[in-house]
Formats: C-alpha cells, structure tokens, sequence
C-alpha cells in the first residue's frame, strides 16, 4: 500500500467564491504566473484512486501535469495509478522523471521499487526500498514493500524483522500485519499466521488479501483450528466428505412369488409359455397361470423328461413333457378345467 503525495496550495476569495491556486516558480515580466487548481487536481486523482477509479485518476493527474510538467506529486501519483493498472513499466517512467526533479523523493523511490518488484525485479526492487530506508528509517511503506520482496525470495525470517519495524511504527499497519502473516504461513507456522491475518480484518473486515490468505491457510491448518473458526465457512468445506467418485453399490432385486388358490376359479390374464419342445435337452416347468389360460405345456425328452404344467388359472395346468429317462412331469394343478395330463414315461434306466 503506498500513501499518496498530497500537493501544496494557497487559497484566497474573488468576488465571494473561495479558489484554490498555486504558484509556478517562473516569473512573467515581474508577476507570477497563476496556475490552474493543481493540488485540488492531484487530490481528485488521489480520492478517485481510493475508490479503484485508477482511469479516472490518472485524468486528473494528467490534467495537473499539463499545467505543470515538473509537479512531483502529480508524476508519482501517476506513476502509482499507472502501476494499479498492471502497467509497470510505464509507471516507471513517471517515478524516473520525479527523480530527476528530487533524487532523493522518498514517496518516487518506493514507488519505483514496488513496480520494479512487480516486473520481477525482485533485487532491484530491495536497492531502492533501502534508500528510502537510509533516508527515513521508520518509513512504513518501505519496510512493508522490503519484507514482501524478502518473502518473494524465500527469506521470510529476514521479512518478519522488517514487519516487526512496521509494526512496531503502527500496530495496526494492515499491510504489515498481513505480509507478517504470510511469511508466518511460509514458514509453516500456520497457526500464528491466521493470528495476524485476524488483527488485519479487526482493523479492516474488508480486506481481501487477509481474508483470502487466511482461507488459504485454513485449508492446510489441524483439524481442531479449523472446527473452532469460524472464517468463510471453511469448517463446512473441510470436514464435509467428497461423494465425487463413489461408487454405487448394486441393488439386488428378490422376486417374490406368490402361490396361487387352487380353488380359484376367477378368470384373469394368461399365463407365460413354457419352452417350445426340444427333443434332449431338458424340458423347463411351465409357468403358473395367472387366473386365465393356465400355465404351458413341458417340453418334451431330455434326461429328466418334460416340465410340470403350470397351475391354476381358468384352462388349468399345462400338460406334462413326454419322454426322458424319468418320465414326463405332472400336469398342473386345479382351475375350472382342471390339471393337465403327466407326460409318458421313458425307459428306467
């Protein structure tokens, strides 16, 4: 997070309305120039850009910058809006030219190192934030934007000491109480990193990098800190059990059958067929008729000569197969037209 450079101003009354001005430093034949409202510009830029106008905000800057090129407010506030918007290279260009006009401008170095940083230019990044850390010691933005570029290359040790700097200037700097946390979380201390991330979102409960960071951390944390927080429902989303993949066990269906009254003498639906004749094979049992035609005849041969008959229904059983070495089957049992004949014997053997 980087503070905005906030231009200087004069304000005096015409004709009943206040105006704000401020003066450039070259005289016109013995008088200053007036300029337009440059530090009322630059803070329109600046509250634009709290909102996440960063487009709107650089309008604004432009618009200061027109009047007054050198305007090392304007240059770095651009310069910022510039590099919100992923465009870090041209954001340099602007902290350049606020160098040239102050080398030693504390808000254009951090600035130019936080861009840096984002093209990944990690170690470039550190030099800078070291010169503004030998100018102001206590510079927050510094020793947040050093700790982060430390944690980029797996130095978190050397990062928690220059959060512990920054917070030890501002107890509840978020972006130090975040960076501490994720340097925590680096180093596998899990546990403590969340702490941090929860003193963050005591200062700001809207601050999406702790809330994601500590979402991420649950996700890794032991069971028992996850069922005592209550963050982004991330309990529900680690004790549930995945059912993706399961399988399914088969279901087995048992058919029932049921015997039929064989003093029934209702009529109803027929009866299935039993298997057409096929000399030695054996024959199959006629199924039982349902209250109509009774069940069908057995087939005929076979090793154990021909099925039963079918029971019941309103023609009777079906008759019994002919042939097979044990003889034909029974004829089934009772309906209004009775059973059918056994089939015929075969030879004993």
């Amino acid at each position: 997070m980087h503070r905005f450079v906030i231009g200087a101003s004069i304000t005096f009354s015409v004709l009943f309305s206040t105006v704000v001005i401020s003066f450039t430093s070259v005289p016109n034949n013995g008088l200053f120039i007036y300029a337009v409202d440059i530090a009322s510009l630059v803070n329109q830029g600046n509250n634009a850009y709290d909102e996440g106008n960063s487009e709107e905000a650089i309008q604004y800057f432009d618009q200061a910058l027109a009047v007054e090129p050198l305007n090392v407010s304007a240059l770095v506030n651009k310069g910022l809006a510039l590099d919100d918007l992923d465009r870090s290279e041209e954001a340099i260009q602007y902290y350049d030219r606020a160098l040239a006009v102050d080398p030693s401008d504390v808000d254009a170095l951090d600035g130019k190192g936080l861009a840096l940083y984002n093209l990944g230019r990690t170690e470039e990044a550190i030099g800078l934030f070291d010169k503004v850390l030998t100018t102001d010691s206590n510079n927050t933005d510094a020793l947040v934007n050093k700790g982060l570029a430390l944690d980029d290359l797996d130095r978190s040790e050397e990062a928690i000491q220059y959060y512990d700097r920054a917070l030890a200037v501002d107890p509840s700097d978020v972006d130090a109480l975040d960076g501490k946390g994720l340097a925590l979380y680096n180093l596998g201390r899990t546990e403590e990193a969340i702490q941090y991330y929860d003193r963050a979102l005591a200062v700001d409960p809207s601050d999406v990098d702790a809330k994601n960071n500590k979402d991420s951390a649950l996700l890794t944390a032991p069971a028992d800190l996850i069922q005592n927080n209550t963050a982004s429902n991330i309990t529900q989303l680690a004790t549930v059990p995945s059912t993706v993949n399961q399988p399914i066990a088969p279901v087995s269906l048992t058919p029932v059958v049921e015997e039929s009254d064989e003093s029934s003498s209702s009529s109803g639906g027929s009866g299935d067929d039993g298997e057409d004749e096929n000399d030695g094979n054996d024959g199959n049992d006629g199924n039982d008729g349902n209250d109509g035609n009774g069940g069908s005849d057995g087939g005929d041969g076979g090793s154990d000569g021909g099925g039963d008959g079918g029971d019941g229904g309103s023609d009777g059983g079906g008759d019994g197969g002919d042939g097979g070495s044990d003889g034909g089957g029974d004829g089934g049992d009772g309906g209004s037209d009775g059973g059918g004949d056994g089939g015929d014997g075969g030879p004993a053997i």
